[in-house]
């Protein structure tokens, strides 16, 4: 890598700052920035570990995904690869670039077996996710861990699934009327609307594990209770009945003063006689007072519970100064105890929840146990347990001691509290009676255990995974005192060096997150953020774009009919093709990657967003449109796809074909088509079902034909069809094409989750079209896929989904979105009280905490998120965005902080393709650019840069002549010339070839089968969904082969003396003395005792008159057979019939005839 321009002392300070966190002689915590190279320093680490005498099967490296695991396994791999084949001075070079210490020739021969003794390990480096360690300790450990031994691990669709079959059991199971769950349900659904009570189960169950572990902690439901009223400031007995029943009682209330106020009040002004009514009308009636409560409470506070200004007007009070305090002292109260009734009402709201929780953990957890099943959070959650339990852990800490001696974690920053707790149970044993045995390994005095952790707060953006970036230092003091306590050895290190970005990029990095607004959760203190740039003289630039503006709908001047859909410009629409735009312009212009000196190429092209949306589907429609290579998305919601939403209804109607709704949405849909007028004349004023009338009207109209003949097929078909095969059949026989010529490209994508979707479902359940709509109609099957793939094309991610990913562009156009808390459960800021507030108006002071906790916290994630977003961006970022129509931008989104900070240290100019684009009237950009000061990184990959290698001598030599070899000849094939078939005709040749080659394989076995049976046999061989044949295909093909079986004139032709598909091989002499081999297979050979008959069946729909006017190839064919037949059966009659199906007919060809094609065929085509 190219480091001019950056400064001597910085290179050295980076280089020793990688080798004391790459040092195993002392435990570790690295902070290191995006782009640092924490890879690197976790690959030598490895490396360094091997070269001091670790066995490899006693690391133990943990990362956060699966394709992270997998680069730093062929990292280190490769690595051990070049180590194996250096001479010594390049093998000092690339050992002392991860080390400090001196090499001998001894760890020189060390370091070249290495990559043997790694592949010798069983199972190789431990380099993992948390989850898959976790996983093969329950499944060392199944007793222990009280799992099933052969458990199975789901993924997270199939959770869901099983989730929404326990939530679905308890919504619809009958309770008693004492039943508490039963009553816990009816209290949540009679507080919250229909769809506020599905997100709240489906949020109930994506916390399960923080609820269940809340529970666990207090041992029972009822304790836990118990504890959050007294959090509340409740006694165990309080609810809201009780707690005003004993408010309006008369030893409560100062009566006295009461009276006295509304006798003052009933002569004041009419806002004083109103409040003396309800006064009044609340203490002269004590039997209805918690009746009449909220009246009460209206002379006394504002609807937001705060105490009125006003109590009593001026005028009035002159006539008691004192009045006010009596009226003040009576507010006060009833203030407070309408606070108490709200949290009353929160300790109700929060029990039915808890209820609710416990009721689907525990049948979740049953149901998983009943199908030997464990989620992923399971892994975590078990394992934890097993290493957690005393008597059972020590077995197992004992037996994994002996394995693991040296941990290495990776992303620690995304490392969740139970996944901390699991390593911390491994860890405690390194640090318990072990300080004094350290070993002695090659001269030098390498731990017998260590810890090391890589990670950066600023890049924690999964708290939905449990993950919470304070963690990350409480760990670091967690592991770093047990160390020294037992007196080994300690090291923090910080890394600010990136090897990633350009300076434009880092230098609005650190600019942005100097601002105040932006500080908070991702810069603590009186901290500042300094990214030091490796490549420094390397050509990059920032662009802040204006942001886009949504025209709103404009009013007509007069009304007219709705006749004509309203439409308005978008902004992120607008946005979406502008991207698009400038995409294309860079590749079909072949935009110059400055840094490399090569071309811009798709792949080199990053879009983040912040979440999937409409911009997405948008932006990908675009650049398809431009003929621009697009990955597509990297995570969908199936069922929220159009495509499958027309695949799920054509299901639906096959499986009930009188449901019009549906019925209708097919009609109109890609597969058929229908237009809106032909569609409104079939239904209005119908008398029967929408399938019926089409039924009825199928001969009115030509479109009402095909509709009809297609689904009366797939009706047929899909009775004895799987989901798969149905499917497969609909989209091969022209739906696909239909489909995309009409939704667009970006169709083919679902199309094939679709389908792999459809495969899945029928290894793990019973393969019926029921079942499957049923299945995937109910969930929200979500497609995941890995678009760091190295294909070449743009890439459409959210930030979520790139972490850990670069680009040399990255465009960000999800800017100006700001979270919304939307969350229904609450947590307490040290995450001990868990509470719900069905409303708003619903909350108390603890519960307004508990969402002021949460807004912050998800904040502070918010600007993380734009950090890493930043960050991945190697040599350009492209900053933009659409304005919210009739709003303006939120002062703290994307946009505004990236805006604030670009003022300062960037340069106002005009965009030239901005000004070119027509849909763009402001073209103003803010930039920042950096020119090219050193050597662009330049990969050889042309054939000039290659080292030239002289051609061997052989090459100059003439090639031996070849020896004459044996001609092999297919009488079948004899006399064809093939020609170049027009296009227009290759779909015919396709059809008519499978024709011929079904009837030849029914004949074939037909005749061998019980008469009785034969029909039956080929219903279900036409219907295999291979052939995709409508059912008249079917129908026309049965009856012409059972016109040849069923004819007695054919009767001795498929008698027990005959044999089908005969091969048949045999030498025959060409004109100049040369052997020839035939080979060819005989369709039917009949042999008696005089004479061998040969049939060969012939499908042509066109049937000679005679045989001499039959095709010379089919002659030929024959007089090849009749010649090799005469010469092994010379003491026999041979005769040889065409069999033409299409009649049927049978035609004996003459010898003669065949003779002369034959000797024509051996003079023209041996030579």
């Amino acid at each position: 890598m190219k480091t001019l321009g950056l400064e001597k002392d910085l290179l050295l300070r980076t280089e020793a700052n990688q080798k004391r966190a790459s040092n195993p002689h002392f435990s570790a915590w690295v902070s290191a920035s995006a782009g640092s190279g924490k890879t690197k320093v976790l690959t030598d680490r490895v490396l360094n570990l091997l070269l001091n005498g670790v066995e490899p099967e006693k690391i133990l490296c943990l990362t956060f995904t699966r394709a992270a695991a997998a680069e730093m396994a062929q990292r280190i791999n490769n690595e051990l690869g070049h180590w194996a084949i250096s001479d010594d001075d390049e093998l000092s070079i690339q050992l002392n670039s991860i080390s400090s210490n001196e090499f001998n020739p001894t760890q020189f021969k060390l370091a070249r077996s290495l990559l043997a003794r790694v592949l010798d390990t069983p199972g190789g480096l431990k380099i993992m996710t948390i989850h898959g360690f976790c996983q093969s300790i329950l499944q060392r450990f199944p007793i222990e861990s009280g799992v099933p031994p052969n458990f199975s691990v789901i993924d997270d669709n199939d959770s869901k699934d099983l989730l929404r079959e326990v939530l679905l059991e308890l919504m619809t199971k009958e309770y008693p009327e004492d039943s508490s769950l039963g009553l816990a349900i009816f209290f949540i659904a009679s507080r919250i609307h229909e769809v506020s009570f599905i997100n709240l189960m489906s949020e109930l169950t994506d916390n399960r594990v923080k609820i269940e572990r809340h529970i666990k902690k207090y041992s029972s439901v009822e304790t836990l209770l118990t504890e959050t009223k007294k959090t509340l400031g409740l006694n165990p007995g309080d609810t809201e009945d009780t707690i005003l029943t004993e408010a309006c009682k008369e030893k409560n209330i100062n009566r006295e003063g009461l009276i006295r106020a509304i006798s003052i009040l009933s002569v004041g002004s009419p806002n004083d006689r109103e409040r003396a009514s309800k006064i009044k009308k609340w203490i002269d009636d004590p039997e209805n007072r918690k009746q009449v409560f909220n009246d009460y409470i209206d002379a006394y506070l504002t609807q937001n519970n705060e105490i009125r200004h006003t109590l009593i007007t001026q005028g009035a009070l002159s006539e008691d100064p004192e009045i006010i305090n009596v009226l003040n002292e009576e507010a006060a109260r009833v203030q407070k105890l309408c606070k108490k009734i709200k949290s009353a009402n929160i300790a109700s709201s929060t029990s039915a929840i808890v209820r609710v929780a416990e009721a689907i953990i525990d049948s979740y957890s049953r149901n998983k146990s009943i199908r030997g099943m464990l989620d992923y959070d399971d892994l975590i959650v078990k394992t934890r347990e097993l290493l957690s339990t005393k008597g059972n852990a020590s077995w197992v800490l004992y037996k994994l001691d002996g394995g693991i001696d040296h941990i290495l974690i990776d992303e620690a920053q995304d490392t969740n509290p139970d996944q901390w707790r699991v390593i911390a149970a491994i860890t405690d044993e390194f640090f318990t009676g072990f300080s004094s045995r350290d070993e002695k390994l090659e001269n030098t005095i390498l731990p017998k255990r260590s810890i090391f952790a890589v990670g950066d707060t600023k890049q924690s953006i999964y708290s939905f995974l449990g993950a919470k970036p304070e963690a990350f230092e409480n760990m670091r003091a967690y592991f770093q005192k047990n160390a020294e306590d037992s007196k080994y050895r300690w090291d923090n290190i910080q890394i600010d060096v990136s090897f990633r970005s350009t300076s434009p990029i880092l230098k609005v990095v650190d600019e942005v997150f100097s601002q105040e607004l932006a500080r908070n959760g991702v810069v603590e203190g009186k901290t500042t953020l300094n990214h030091l740039p490796v490549r420094a003289g390397a050509s990059g630039a920032v662009e802040l774009w204006p942001l886009i503006k949504s025209e709103g709908l404009s009013s007509p001047e007069h009304w007219k009919p709705p006749l004509e859909r309203v439409s308005y410009s978008d902004g992120r629409e607008r946005l979406a093709g502008l991207v698009a735009r400038r995409i294309a312009s860079w590749l079909n212009n072949d935009e110059l990657l400055i840094s490399e000196n090569r071309p811009m190429e798709p792949s080199d092209i990053l879009v983040l967003v912040q979440r999937r949306g409409r911009f997405v589907n948008t932006l990908v429609r675009s650049l398809k449109n431009l003929g621009v290579p697009v990955a597509g998305l990297d995570r969908m919601i199936l069922t929220e796809q159009m495509v499958v939403m027309d695949l799920i209804a054509i299901g639906q109607f096959l499986l009930l074909p009188t449901d019009d709704l549906t019925l209708a949405t097919v009609l109109k849909g890609p597969l058929i088509g229908l237009k809106e007028d032909e569609l409104f004349h079939l239904a209005y004023l119908r008398k029967e079902s929408l399938w019926e009338e089409l039924k009825c009207k199928k001969n009115n109209n030509p479109s009402y034909a095909s509709a009809f003949t297609y689904l009366s097929d797939l009706l047929y078909q899909a009775n004895n069809l799987l989901p798969y095969e149905l499917y497969s059949r609909i989209l091969n026989q022209g739906g696909r094409k239909l489909i995309i010529s009409q939704l667009g490209p970006e169709a083919a994508d679902p199309i094939d989750e679709f389908l792999s979707l459809c495969l899945d479902f029928e290894k793990n359940n019973t393969p019926s079209l029921q079942s499957f709509i049923d299945w995937i109609s109910a969930g929200k099957a979500e497609v995941k896929r890995d678009l760091d793939q190295g294909n070449d094309t743009v890439r459409i991610m959210t930030v979520h989904g790139a972490k850990g990913l670069q680009a040399p562009i990255v465009i960000l156009p999800d800017t100006v979105q700001v979270p919304t808390s939307s969350s229904g459960l609450l947590w307490a800021e040290d995450d001990n009280t868990f509470l719900w507030a069905p409303k708003a108006a619903d909350r108390d002071e603890i519960s307004d905490q508990a969402v002021k906790h949460a807004k912050t916290l998800q904040s502070g994630e918010y600007r993380r998120l734009l950090y890493v977003a930043m960050t991945r961006a190697r040599d350009r970022l492209y900053v933009c965005g659409w304005e919210p129509p009739k709003r303006e931008a939120p002062r703290a989104c994307w946009y505004n902080l990236i805006f604030e900070a670009m003022k300062n240290i960037g340069k106002e100019t005009k965009s030239e393709f901005l000004q070119n684009d027509s849909e763009i009237i402001d073209s103003k950009i803010l930039q920042i650019t950096s020119s090219q000061e050193v050597k662009p990184d330049v990969s050889p990959e042309k054939l000039s840069d290659l080292v030239s290698i002289p051609l061997p001598a052989w090459s100059y030599s003439n090639p031996s002549p070849e020896t004459k070899s044996t001609q092999y000849r297919i009488p079948s094939e004899a006399g064809l010339d093939l020609p170049i078939a027009s296009p227009l005709e290759i779909e015919d040749d396709r059809n008519r070839f499978k024709r011929g080659k079904i009837i030849h394989h029914l004949l074939q076995w037909l005749p061998d089968l019980p008469v009785g049976s034969r029909i039956t046999q080929v219903e279900k061989y036409l219907s295999l969904p291979s052939f995709s044949l409508s059912v008249d295909e079917q129908s026309k093909l049965s009856g012409e082969i059972f016109s040849v079986l069923n004819n007695k004139t054919f009767s001795a032709l498929f008698s027990g003396d005959s044999l089908a598909e005969v091969p048949i091989t045999g030498n025959m002499a060409s004109p100049d003395g040369n052997k020839q081999v035939i080979t060819g297979q005989i369709d039917r050979l009949v042999i008696d005792k005089h004479v061998l008959s040969i049939i060969d069946y012939k499908t042509n729909r066109q049937v000679p008159n005679t045989p001499e006017e039959t095709d010379s190839k089919y002659l030929m064919q024959m007089g090849a057979y009749r010649k090799l037949l005469k010469n092994a059966y010379a003491e026999k009659s041979i005769k040889c019939y065409l069999l033409w199906t299409n009649g049927p007919h049978l035609m004996e060809l003459p010898d003669e005839l065949l003779d002369e094609y034959l000797e024509n065929w051996i003079a023209t085509d041996f030579e």
